[in-house]
């Protein structure tokens, strides 16, 4: 996958450009039909942190529909992956979910978390699923981690 594909390099909360937004209330309600076509997947590679719409032109044009982490890196070896969304409000909801590449501890997850929250944009991660021992793949606003080098939320 190419830039010129929909693969984005993140330089900061910049880098999101045009990404479509969500509202944080459907991210909590689980709508997930109303949230697929806004979420993107990111990945944490040896050398660069990229991401694309999952759902974009390029995804569309894979076999089932949508792109797989797997896209992303070409096959390579990355630190760790997962999903995405841009609330309305310009905070960005991030896990761990992904097949292929998810963060195998809380500390991976929360040290992805930390290299998006660059000043610029605020992070809500939806944190770790203890009894699952892997990443949450719901958002739970009392039990979620912010990651924020603004003012205080």
């Amino acid at each position: 996958m190419t830039p010129e594909e929909g693969l984005c390099y993140w330089r900061g909360a910049s880098s999101l450009g045009e990404m479509p937004t969500v509202s944080l209330a459907s991210l909590v309600a689980l709508e997930q039909d109303r949230t697929a076509s806004v979420k993107a997947l990111w990945i944490i590679g040896l050398s660069d942190v990229c991401f694309a719409q999952e759902r974009g032109s390029f995804g569309q044009l894979r076999g089932r529909g949508y792109l797989a982490h797997t896209n992303l890196t070409g096959g390579d070896a990355a630190h760790s992956g997962g999903e995405m969304w841009l609330t309305d409000d310009g905070v960005m909801v991030l896990n761990g979910d992904s097949g292929r590449y998810r963060p195998r501890s809380a500390e991976e997850l929360d040290e992805a978390c930390e290299a998006f929250s660059d000043g610029d944009i605020d992070i809500i991660s939806m944190g770790w699923d203890v009894d699952l021992n892997r990443p949450a793949r719901t958002l739970r606003i009392d039990s979620s981690i912010r990651y924020s080098k603004r003012a205080p939320l």
